[in-house]
Protein backbone atom coordinates (compact mmCIF):
# COMPACT_ATOMS: atom_id res chain seq x y z
CA UNK A 1 0.00 0.00 0.00
CA UNK A 2 1.34 3.40 -1.00
CA UNK A 3 -0.20 6.48 0.55
CA UNK A 4 -0.34 10.02 -0.82
CA UNK A 5 3.14 11.24 -1.69
CA UNK A 6 4.59 7.76 -1.26
CA UNK A 7 7.02 5.84 -3.44
CA UNK A 8 6.93 2.19 -4.48
CA UNK A 9 9.74 0.23 -6.10
CA UNK A 10 8.50 -2.52 -8.41
CA UNK A 11 11.27 -4.88 -9.58
CA UNK A 12 11.17 -6.25 -13.10
CA UNK A 13 8.93 -9.28 -13.70
CA UNK A 14 6.97 -8.81 -10.48
CA UNK A 15 3.19 -8.73 -11.12
CA UNK A 16 1.59 -5.61 -9.70
CA UNK A 17 -1.56 -3.55 -10.00
CA UNK A 18 -2.88 -0.09 -9.31
CA UNK A 19 -6.17 0.55 -7.62
CA UNK A 20 -7.77 3.80 -6.56
CA UNK A 21 -10.46 2.99 -3.97
CA UNK A 22 -11.44 6.66 -3.68
CA UNK A 23 -14.19 8.43 -5.55
CA UNK A 24 -11.78 11.12 -6.70
CA UNK A 25 -9.32 11.05 -9.61
CA UNK A 26 -5.71 10.24 -8.84
CA UNK A 27 -2.42 10.91 -10.61
CA UNK A 28 0.59 8.65 -10.87
CA UNK A 29 4.16 9.35 -11.88
CA UNK A 30 6.09 6.38 -13.26
CA UNK A 31 9.77 6.01 -14.01
CA UNK A 32 10.93 3.03 -16.07
CA UNK A 33 14.63 2.31 -15.66
CA UNK A 34 16.35 1.73 -17.94
CA UNK A 35 14.30 3.88 -20.26
CA UNK A 36 14.16 3.62 -24.00
CA UNK A 37 11.19 1.44 -24.78
CA UNK A 38 8.22 2.35 -22.62
CA UNK A 39 7.77 5.79 -24.15
CA UNK A 40 7.19 4.11 -27.52
CA UNK A 41 4.29 2.18 -25.98
CA UNK A 42 2.72 5.42 -24.75
CA UNK A 43 3.16 6.95 -28.22
CA UNK A 44 1.59 3.91 -29.91
CA UNK A 45 -1.37 3.92 -27.52
CA UNK A 46 -1.92 7.65 -28.08
CA UNK A 47 -1.74 7.23 -31.87
CA UNK A 48 -4.28 4.39 -31.74
CA UNK A 49 -6.55 6.46 -29.49
CA UNK A 50 -6.37 9.47 -31.83
CA UNK A 51 -7.05 7.20 -34.81
CA UNK A 52 -10.12 5.73 -33.13
CA UNK A 53 -8.57 2.26 -33.16
CA UNK A 54 -7.98 1.74 -29.44
CA UNK A 55 -10.28 -1.01 -28.25
CA UNK A 56 -9.43 -3.69 -25.66
CA UNK A 57 -7.90 -6.03 -28.26
CA UNK A 58 -5.71 -3.30 -29.77
CA UNK A 59 -4.61 -2.17 -26.30
CA UNK A 60 -3.60 -5.72 -25.38
CA UNK A 61 -1.80 -6.23 -28.71
CA UNK A 62 0.16 -2.99 -28.37
CA UNK A 63 1.04 -3.85 -24.80
CA UNK A 64 2.38 -7.29 -25.71
CA UNK A 65 4.41 -5.74 -28.54
CA UNK A 66 6.22 -3.61 -25.95
CA UNK A 67 6.63 -6.36 -23.36
CA UNK A 68 3.69 -5.41 -21.14
CA UNK A 69 1.35 -8.16 -19.99
CA UNK A 70 -1.85 -7.14 -18.21
CA UNK A 71 -3.16 -9.31 -15.40
CA UNK A 72 -6.85 -10.08 -15.24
Amino acid sequence: KVTEGGIAYLPKNIPHALRNPLGTPSKYLFAAIPGGYIEHWFEAVQAAREGGDLDDAAYRELSLKYGIEWLE
